[in-house]
């Protein structure tokens, strides 16, 4: 997991609304599960998805930081990316 994509997961899990899952597209699988609950559930993630939520968070942090060898230079969430269409994920449900 990126660094940006922790600091979305991070903005979520303090505060998890539709906005703040929709920062969550580069974390497919997980935004996903976001969207299937909002159709499904009424729009409420359940305590459990939170909780793993928390868990991606703790253990994505942990790894990148004893990855990470030299300090990371700040982000730039100005800069637009040109090819996005690996965003362009579905997932459908067969219940």
């Amino acid at each position: 997991m990126t660094r940006p994509a922790l600091e979305d997961l991070a903005l979520f899990i303090s505060s998890p609304t539709k906005r703040a899952a929709s920062r969550l597209v580069n974390i497919p699988a997980l935004y996903d599960v976001l969207k299937h609950e909002e159709m499904y559930s009424g729009g409420t993630y359940p305590p459990v998805l939170l909780r793993v939520c928390q868990w991606l968070y703790d253990r994505g942090n942990a790894v990148l930081t004893k990855l990470i060898i030299h300090k990371a230079p700040p982000i730039n969430r100005g800069i637009e990316a040109r090819d996005d269409s690996w965003q362009k994920v579905h997932f459908q449900a067969h219940c």
